[in-house]
């Protein structure tokens, strides 16, 4: 029963996490994904707060050169561990460890991933519509969509004939029937 297996790992984690200063550095990095991925399923049943302390406890306990060593895992760790940061109210240290996790993304789909949850933790706090469009025109131009910042009538008219001009002749079924993107880029900017 994945329920019972569940809180096994849950328990044996916590014992370990009380004891983590005497495990080996390998150890300790194994330790850092088995709290990631309790974080991960206790943030899907809702358990933020919850899932906020396995992230924590992740990020402690991954090796001083993490960047290196365990980039990928370390950018989904600070990653998860900023949104639920911000969640709770933790906004400093969610912007301090979801910067961190931009600074370290390689590719632009990691960077689109940051500037995505960005958007919606921004919109979720009802910060300034400002600072959500920015985030937006940052993830644009990482995919080399020049946009106007201040588009004025001229500049929406132009784009409104080139969607028309694409669209002529195409009826309902043909664009339902299109298939769908493959583009992981272009899919999560669209989001």
């Amino acid at each position: 029963n994945d329920m019972g297996d569940r809180d096994v790992l849950t328990e044996i984690v916590r014992q370990f996490n009380y004891c983590k200063e005497l495990l080996q550095l390998e150890e300790q990095s194994q330790l850092a994904l088995w709290n990631y991925q309790l974080g991960i399923q206790v943030k899907s049943a809702g358990l933020v707060e919850q899932a906020l302390q396995f992230f924590k406890a992740s990020r402690a306990l991954l090796p001083m050169n993490h960047w290196h060593m365990m980039r990928g895992e370390s950018l989904l760790i600070y990653t998860y561990l900023g949104e639920c940061e911000f969640l709770v109210g933790e906004y400093k240290d969610s912007t301090q460890h979801i910067q961190e996790a931009l600074e370290h993304a390689k590719t632009v789909l990691e960077k689109l991933m940051i500037y995505k949850l960005m958007s919606f933790l921004y919109m979720e706090e009802d910060e300034e519509a400002t600072t959500v469009v920015e985030s937006g025109f940052l993830a644009l131009e990482l995919c080399n969509m020049k946009i106007s910042r201040e588009p004025t009538k001229l500049h929406v008219a132009k784009e409104a004939l080139l969607l028309k001009w694409e669209l002529q002749n195409k009826s309902d079924t043909v664009l339902l029937e299109l298939p769908p993107l493959t583009n992981k880029e272009i899919d999560v900017l669209i989001q």
